[in-house]
């Protein structure tokens, strides 16, 4: 039995955990668990674009928000009322 399924392997895994394990130590150093979602996805649009550099990747972040609109409420999660 082998620990990879084509391009996907165990090391991968463990390195992108140990990416999110060390970001929320290190800059997060308290994260709120609702919220939990929101910091993974980060770290896999950081993770999915690692070979990119930082203006990169601020430019393709910058191209998929661009003509959305969010509120502070949708943005935190409290309901509408």
């Amino acid at each position: 039995m082998g620990y990879d399924l084509g391009d996907n392997h165990i090391n991968g895994v463990e390195n992108f955990w140990s990416l999110v394990k060390r970001c929320i130590k290190g800059t997060y150093v308290h994260i709120d668990n609702g919220l939990v979602f929101r910091y993974l996805e980060e770290q896999t649009f950081r993770y999915n674009n690692r070979h990119h550099n930082d203006a990169q990747r601020f430019v393709k972040t910058l191209a998929a928000i661009t003509g959305r609109r969010i509120t502070y409420k949708d943005l935190i999660g409290e309901s509408q009322e």
